[in-house]
């Protein structure tokens, strides 16, 4: 597990993460789940790649790289779907740093939301099944201050700073 070891105490110490702790119910036609979360676990998804509890491939397998995921983060997410689970739609919100995003790596830093760079992180995503196949898409936004994707490498990375957002599609 990549993850052992990765949060860290007062002493900067490594010790067992608790990456998850949540609470999940129903709600207005779907689920809301609030709590410590992996937002990769809800938006983005695949029945094959994305199940890290029965399927152990390479992480350039899970998930789309260019999507700004923040680790395990404090936040919440809805999801509701179709009586038949033909079609689905997904909302989520969640603090922009996660567990490993932070400097300290400290538990203590996911309730400091909104300061220095850090920010929210929102998906909007919308699935539709045909057959064996699944198709998603969603919008994604991060207001928290990022490098932008399109740098220049002679410009300053100080005033190089942006909120991101996308689109993005999966089949």
């Amino acid at each position: 597990n990549g993850d052992i070891g990765s949060a860290l105490d007062e002493a900067g110490h490594g010790r067992i993460q608790l990456s998850e702790w949540h609470y999940r119910w129903p709600t207005l036609g779907g689920t809301m789940t609030i709590g410590l979360m992996d937002a990769a676990g809800f938006v983005d998804t695949s029945e094959i790649a994305n199940d890290e509890a029965s399927q152990f491939i390479g992480a350039s397998f899970i998930n789309n790289p260019t999507i700004a995921l923040p680790d395990y983060s404090l936040g919440l997410a809805y999801h509701t779907h179709s009586a038949h689970r033909q079609t689905g739609l997904t909302a989520l919100l969640v603090s922009s740093h996660g567990l490993g995003d932070n400097p300290g790596v400290s538990y203590a830093e996911l309730f400091k939301v909104g300061e220095g760079d850090k920010g929210f992180f929102a998906v909007l995503e919308g699935y539709q099944l045909f057959g064996d196949i699944t198709a998603r898409v969603g919008l994604w936004a991060s207001s928290a201050d990022d490098e932008k994707l399109a740098a220049s490498i002679s410009e300053d990375v100080a005033h190089n700073l942006a909120h991101n957002y996308g689109l993005y599609a999966s089949i």
